[in-house]
């Protein structure tokens, strides 16, 4: 192959590539949906809305998981060891069988026992109880966690003061150890 024919070659090829991305700079490219308009959905949660109180749900991580049901108890469930299913587990070791809190403002002898919700909402990393309006001008909500690659779980209730005056609460958190190797 002659010199000249190779620049020729090259010329034409050049030229070419120039030609197609001019054209290609021309045309208008359709944009897909993104990924965020299929994923916000889902990230937002799935309320129950106050449905299938007694119907169970399970907060898990690749580490432990917690079984309880839609309402935000752990009452006795379970077919293969009976009763025994809900609570924290961190395998092979049932470590709580549930566990409840009380809040109540200070001052006052009214205490409530935050035992039954009022809405689940089912996200893909979490579980969030809403219990709603439990003191006068008070909401409360649980949001709980299982962190992957870790043994455990993360429980924040969150007290929403909707008065305009400060409040001083008394939280009482409890649990039921179990401890029990399945």
């Amino acid at each position: 192959m002659e010199r000249g024919d190779h620049r020729r070659r090259y010329r034409r090829s050049v030229i070419r590539a120039a030609l197609l991305s001019s054209l290609l700079s021309l045309t208008t490219a359709r944009l897909l949906p993104s990924q965020d308009d299929y994923a916000n959905p889902i990230l937002a949660g799935i309320s129950n809305q106050g449905q299938n109180e007694g119907q169970p749900y399970v907060t898990a991580g690749d580490r432990a998981y917690l079984i309880g049901t839609q309402d935000g108890n752990f009452p006795d469930m379970g077919q293969h060891t009976p009763g025994e299913m809900g609570g924290l587990w961190l395998p092979p070791i049932k470590l709580i069988d549930g566990f409840q809190a009380r809040i109540a403002e200070v001052g006052t002898d009214k205490e409530i026992l935050l035992s039954q919700s009022a809405e689940m909402v089912a996200y893909p990393y979490g579980n969030l109880f809403r219990y709603g309006r439990v003191l006068e001008d008070m909401d409360v909500d649980r949001f709980q966690f299982s962190p992957d690659h870790q043994q455990g779980l993360i429980v924040q209730y969150r007290f929403k003061n909707t008065s305009d005056r400060t409040r001083r609460l008394r939280f009482h958190p409890w649990n039921n150890l179990e401890w029990s190797p399945r």
